[in-house]
């Protein structure tokens, strides 16, 4: 559903965040 959704983006970010 969509709170997954904006879950998942969210740890992409703090992912991306983290690798760079």
């Amino acid at each position: 559903d969509s709170a997954t959704a904006a879950l998942q983006e969210s740890l992409r970010k703090l992912g991306g965040l983290v690798t760079s």
